[in-house]
Protein backbone atom coordinates (compact mmCIF):
# COMPACT_ATOMS: atom_id res chain seq x y z
CA UNK A 1 0.00 0.00 0.00
CA UNK A 2 1.02 3.62 -0.39
CA UNK A 3 2.85 5.37 2.40
CA UNK A 4 0.57 7.34 4.71
CA UNK A 5 3.31 8.14 7.17
CA UNK A 6 6.73 8.31 5.54
CA UNK A 7 9.84 7.37 7.46
CA UNK A 8 12.39 7.96 4.74
CA UNK A 9 15.93 7.38 6.00
CA UNK A 10 18.75 9.44 4.58
CA UNK A 11 21.40 7.62 2.66
CA UNK A 12 24.17 8.76 4.99
CA UNK A 13 22.60 9.97 8.22
CA UNK A 14 19.69 9.31 10.55
CA UNK A 15 17.42 12.24 9.67
CA UNK A 16 14.03 11.40 8.24
CA UNK A 17 11.51 12.98 5.94
CA UNK A 18 9.15 12.75 8.90
CA UNK A 19 11.24 15.50 10.44
CA UNK A 20 10.74 17.60 7.34
CA UNK A 21 7.11 17.07 6.38
CA UNK A 22 3.92 16.75 8.40
CA UNK A 23 1.87 13.58 7.96
CA UNK A 24 -1.03 15.52 6.39
CA UNK A 25 1.26 16.92 3.71
CA UNK A 26 2.39 13.48 2.61
CA UNK A 27 -1.19 12.38 2.18
CA UNK A 28 -0.83 14.25 -1.11
CA UNK A 29 1.37 11.35 -2.23
CA UNK A 30 -0.61 8.39 -0.93
CA UNK A 31 -3.83 6.47 -1.70
CA UNK A 32 -4.88 2.85 -1.51
CA UNK A 33 -4.16 0.68 -4.57
CA UNK A 34 -7.11 0.50 -6.93
CA UNK A 35 -7.16 -1.96 -9.82
CA UNK A 36 -7.98 0.03 -12.94
CA UNK A 37 -6.69 0.23 -16.48
CA UNK A 38 -2.91 0.17 -16.39
CA UNK A 39 -0.56 2.35 -18.40
CA UNK A 40 3.13 2.18 -19.17
CA UNK A 41 5.24 3.81 -16.49
CA UNK A 42 8.78 4.70 -15.50
CA UNK A 43 9.86 4.24 -11.89
CA UNK A 44 12.19 6.83 -10.39
CA UNK A 45 13.95 5.25 -7.41
CA UNK A 46 14.85 7.65 -4.62
CA UNK A 47 17.43 7.47 -1.88
CA UNK A 48 16.13 5.50 1.10
CA UNK A 49 14.26 2.70 -0.67
CA UNK A 50 11.32 4.59 -2.13
CA UNK A 51 10.16 5.50 -5.61
CA UNK A 52 7.66 7.36 -7.78
CA UNK A 53 5.96 6.32 -11.02
CA UNK A 54 5.76 8.70 -13.97
CA UNK A 55 4.21 8.42 -17.40
CA UNK A 56 6.65 8.05 -20.30
CA UNK A 57 7.75 11.49 -21.50
CA UNK A 58 6.44 13.12 -18.30
CA UNK A 59 7.91 16.52 -17.53
CA UNK A 60 9.29 16.44 -13.99
CA UNK A 61 10.36 19.56 -12.11
CA UNK A 62 13.90 18.81 -10.96
CA UNK A 63 17.17 20.26 -9.72
CA UNK A 64 20.66 19.38 -10.96
CA UNK A 65 23.22 20.14 -8.23
CA UNK A 66 26.18 19.92 -10.61
CA UNK A 67 28.05 23.25 -10.21
CA UNK A 68 28.73 23.67 -13.93
CA UNK A 69 25.09 23.10 -14.94
CA UNK A 70 23.82 26.20 -16.76
CA UNK A 71 20.13 25.49 -16.03
CA UNK A 72 20.00 23.62 -12.74
CA UNK A 73 16.24 24.03 -12.36
CA UNK A 74 13.99 22.82 -15.16
CA UNK A 75 11.47 20.26 -16.37
CA UNK A 76 13.21 17.00 -17.30
CA UNK A 77 12.29 13.63 -18.81
CA UNK A 78 13.00 10.60 -16.57
CA UNK A 79 15.66 8.42 -18.13
CA UNK A 80 16.60 11.06 -20.67
CA UNK A 81 17.36 14.45 -19.17
CA UNK A 82 16.48 13.48 -15.58
CA UNK A 83 19.16 11.16 -14.23
CA UNK A 84 20.78 9.75 -11.10
CA UNK A 85 22.10 12.33 -8.65
CA UNK A 86 19.51 14.98 -9.51
CA UNK A 87 16.66 15.95 -7.20
CA UNK A 88 12.93 15.68 -7.87
CA UNK A 89 11.06 18.70 -6.47
CA UNK A 90 7.69 18.17 -4.78
CA UNK A 91 5.83 21.43 -4.01
CA UNK A 92 3.71 21.50 -0.85
CA UNK A 93 2.17 24.93 -1.25
CA UNK A 94 -0.45 26.76 0.74
CA UNK A 95 -3.67 27.66 -1.08
CA UNK A 96 -2.96 30.02 -3.95
CA UNK A 97 -5.41 32.62 -5.25
CA UNK A 98 -4.35 34.20 -8.52
CA UNK A 99 -7.67 35.86 -9.15
CA UNK A 100 -8.96 33.04 -11.36
CA UNK A 101 -11.66 33.26 -13.99
CA UNK A 102 -15.06 34.33 -12.72
CA UNK A 103 -17.84 33.20 -15.03
CA UNK A 104 -20.43 35.83 -15.89
CA UNK A 105 -24.13 35.41 -16.37
CA UNK A 106 -24.81 35.29 -20.09
CA UNK A 107 -27.99 36.66 -21.56
CA UNK A 108 -29.68 33.26 -21.76
CA UNK A 109 -28.51 31.91 -18.41
CA UNK A 110 -30.17 34.84 -16.65
CA UNK A 111 -33.48 33.91 -18.28
CA UNK A 112 -33.53 30.22 -17.42
CA UNK A 113 -32.08 30.69 -13.92
CA UNK A 114 -34.76 33.28 -13.09
CA UNK A 115 -37.42 30.86 -14.33
CA UNK A 116 -35.91 28.05 -12.25
CA UNK A 117 -35.87 30.27 -9.16
CA UNK A 118 -39.58 31.02 -9.67
CA UNK A 119 -40.48 27.33 -9.88
CA UNK A 120 -38.42 26.45 -6.81
CA UNK A 121 -40.15 29.20 -4.87
CA UNK A 122 -43.64 28.18 -6.01
CA UNK A 123 -43.49 24.37 -5.85
CA UNK A 124 -40.08 22.76 -5.41
CA UNK A 125 -41.47 19.26 -4.82
CA UNK A 126 -43.65 19.48 -7.89
CA UNK A 127 -40.73 20.67 -10.00
CA UNK A 128 -38.52 17.79 -8.90
CA UNK A 129 -41.33 15.32 -9.66
CA UNK A 130 -41.91 16.79 -13.14
CA UNK A 131 -38.20 16.69 -13.93
CA UNK A 132 -38.00 13.03 -12.91
CA UNK A 133 -41.08 12.15 -14.93
CA UNK A 134 -39.47 13.85 -17.95
CA UNK A 135 -36.38 11.66 -17.63
CA UNK A 136 -34.00 13.67 -15.48
CA UNK A 137 -33.31 10.87 -13.02
CA UNK A 138 -30.35 12.14 -11.04
CA UNK A 139 -30.02 10.57 -7.59
CA UNK A 140 -29.30 13.96 -6.04
CA UNK A 141 -31.77 15.89 -8.19
CA UNK A 142 -33.27 17.87 -5.32
CA UNK A 143 -29.83 19.14 -4.32
CA UNK A 144 -28.78 19.66 -7.93
CA UNK A 145 -31.60 22.04 -8.83
CA UNK A 146 -30.62 24.34 -5.97
CA UNK A 147 -27.05 24.23 -7.23
CA UNK A 148 -28.14 25.13 -10.77
CA UNK A 149 -29.94 28.23 -9.59
CA UNK A 150 -26.78 29.54 -7.88
CA UNK A 151 -24.98 32.53 -9.44
CA UNK A 152 -21.81 31.74 -11.40
CA UNK A 153 -18.52 31.01 -9.68
CA UNK A 154 -15.84 29.77 -12.07
CA UNK A 155 -18.58 28.30 -14.27
CA UNK A 156 -22.28 28.74 -14.99
CA UNK A 157 -23.89 26.08 -12.79
CA UNK A 158 -26.10 23.79 -14.87
CA UNK A 159 -26.72 20.11 -15.66
CA UNK A 160 -23.62 18.29 -16.89
CA UNK A 161 -25.29 16.67 -19.90
CA UNK A 162 -26.92 18.45 -22.82
CA UNK A 163 -29.90 16.07 -22.71
CA UNK A 164 -30.53 16.85 -19.06
CA UNK A 165 -30.29 20.56 -19.74
CA UNK A 166 -32.87 20.34 -22.52
CA UNK A 167 -35.24 18.48 -20.19
CA UNK A 168 -34.82 21.23 -17.61
CA UNK A 169 -35.59 23.95 -20.16
CA UNK A 170 -38.59 22.05 -21.55
CA UNK A 171 -40.09 21.40 -18.11
CA UNK A 172 -39.59 25.03 -17.12
CA UNK A 173 -41.14 26.09 -20.45
CA UNK A 174 -38.54 28.82 -20.73
CA UNK A 175 -39.28 31.56 -23.23
CA UNK A 176 -35.97 32.98 -24.45
CA UNK A 177 -37.80 35.64 -26.47
CA UNK A 178 -36.33 34.53 -29.80
CA UNK A 179 -38.55 35.13 -32.82
CA UNK A 180 -38.14 32.77 -35.74
CA UNK A 181 -40.28 32.41 -38.85
CA UNK A 182 -39.56 28.66 -38.96
CA UNK A 183 -40.75 28.26 -35.35
CA UNK A 184 -37.36 26.99 -34.23
CA UNK A 185 -36.96 29.73 -31.65
CA UNK A 186 -37.36 27.47 -28.61
CA UNK A 187 -34.72 25.04 -29.87
CA UNK A 188 -32.36 27.86 -30.71
CA UNK A 189 -32.87 29.39 -27.30
CA UNK A 190 -31.79 26.36 -25.29
CA UNK A 191 -28.92 25.75 -27.70
CA UNK A 192 -27.66 29.29 -27.18
CA UNK A 193 -28.00 28.83 -23.43
CA UNK A 194 -26.09 25.55 -23.60
CA UNK A 195 -23.32 27.20 -25.58
CA UNK A 196 -22.96 29.77 -22.79
CA UNK A 197 -22.53 26.94 -20.30
CA UNK A 198 -19.99 25.15 -22.48
CA UNK A 199 -18.06 28.36 -22.95
CA UNK A 200 -17.86 29.02 -19.20
CA UNK A 201 -16.60 25.47 -18.60
CA UNK A 202 -13.98 25.82 -21.29
CA UNK A 203 -12.75 29.08 -19.80
CA UNK A 204 -12.55 27.49 -16.35
CA UNK A 205 -10.49 24.57 -17.65
CA UNK A 206 -8.15 26.88 -19.52
CA UNK A 207 -7.88 29.11 -16.47
CA UNK A 208 -6.86 26.10 -14.40
CA UNK A 209 -4.13 25.23 -16.88
CA UNK A 210 -2.90 28.81 -17.04
CA UNK A 211 -2.97 29.17 -13.26
CA UNK A 212 -0.88 26.03 -12.82
CA UNK A 213 1.66 27.34 -15.30
CA UNK A 214 1.84 30.67 -13.46
CA UNK A 215 2.35 28.91 -10.12
CA UNK A 216 5.12 26.77 -11.56
CA UNK A 217 6.88 29.74 -13.12
CA UNK A 218 6.71 31.66 -9.84
CA UNK A 219 7.99 28.66 -7.88
CA UNK A 220 10.95 28.24 -10.23
CA UNK A 221 11.74 31.94 -9.88
CA UNK A 222 11.72 31.69 -6.08
CA UNK A 223 13.95 28.61 -6.07
CA UNK A 224 16.36 30.18 -8.56
CA UNK A 225 16.74 33.19 -6.29
CA UNK A 226 17.73 30.87 -3.42
CA UNK A 227 20.07 28.54 -5.30
CA UNK A 228 23.02 29.10 -2.98
CA UNK A 229 21.10 27.78 0.03
CA UNK A 230 19.66 24.91 -1.98
CA UNK A 231 23.06 23.90 -3.38
CA UNK A 232 24.46 23.87 0.15
CA UNK A 233 21.73 21.51 1.34
CA UNK A 234 22.03 19.33 -1.76
CA UNK A 235 25.75 18.85 -1.13
CA UNK A 236 25.16 17.20 2.25
CA UNK A 237 21.61 15.81 2.22
CA UNK A 238 19.68 13.37 0.05
CA UNK A 239 16.28 14.65 1.13
CA UNK A 240 15.63 18.14 2.37
CA UNK A 241 12.92 20.72 2.81
CA UNK A 242 13.07 24.25 1.43
CA UNK A 243 10.66 26.71 3.01
CA UNK A 244 9.60 29.53 0.71
CA UNK A 245 10.67 32.83 2.31
CA UNK A 246 7.91 35.13 3.50
CA UNK A 247 7.03 38.03 1.25
CA UNK A 248 6.60 35.91 -1.89
CA UNK A 249 3.33 35.39 -3.73
CA UNK A 250 3.59 31.66 -2.95
CA UNK A 251 3.84 30.26 0.56
CA UNK A 252 4.64 26.75 1.73
CA UNK A 253 7.45 24.28 1.24
CA UNK A 254 9.16 22.22 -1.42
CA UNK A 255 10.70 18.81 -0.80
CA UNK A 256 13.87 17.86 -2.70
CA UNK A 257 14.27 14.08 -3.20
CA UNK A 258 17.52 12.71 -4.63
CA UNK A 259 17.28 10.26 -7.54
CA UNK A 260 19.12 6.95 -7.02
CA UNK A 261 18.10 5.07 -10.19
CA UNK A 262 15.52 5.05 -13.01
CA UNK A 263 13.80 1.89 -14.27
CA UNK A 264 11.42 1.13 -17.12
CA UNK A 265 9.12 -1.88 -17.46
CA UNK A 266 6.12 -0.99 -15.31
CA UNK A 267 2.36 -0.78 -15.94
CA UNK A 268 0.12 0.80 -13.31
CA UNK A 269 -3.18 2.67 -12.93
CA UNK A 270 -2.71 6.33 -13.77
CA UNK A 271 -4.09 7.21 -10.33
CA UNK A 272 -0.92 5.76 -8.79
CA UNK A 273 1.44 7.98 -10.80
CA UNK A 274 3.39 10.74 -9.03
CA UNK A 275 2.91 9.15 -5.60
CA UNK A 276 5.58 7.94 -3.19
CA UNK A 277 5.75 4.18 -2.47
CA UNK A 278 8.14 1.75 -0.83
CA UNK A 279 10.15 -0.11 -3.47
CA UNK A 280 8.50 -3.42 -2.59
CA UNK A 281 5.16 -2.04 -3.77
CA UNK A 282 6.40 -1.63 -7.33
CA UNK A 283 6.69 -5.39 -7.90
CA UNK A 284 2.92 -5.60 -8.43
CA UNK A 285 3.29 -3.28 -11.42
CA UNK A 286 6.45 -4.72 -12.95
CA UNK A 287 5.97 -6.35 -16.38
Amino acid sequence: MAISRILLQHYDNSRTVEELVDEDEFQLFSTLYDKRDKQNAIMVQLMGGYGILYAPHAQVLSFDPTPEEQEPLMQRLPGETLSEGMFIIKPLLDDVDLGGVQAKHGYYSKIWKNRLAEELSNNKNGLVRRLRNAGLNLINLRTAVYRWVDPPSTVIHAPQLIGHFKILIDVLAVDFGIKDDNKRGKIQGWQYAWNEIRSSRGEAIQAGVNEQELIEEELMSIINSNLDDIRQKASTENIFKFQIPSGNSLQGNTIFLKVYAIETGFKAPYEEFKKLFELSEFEQWRV
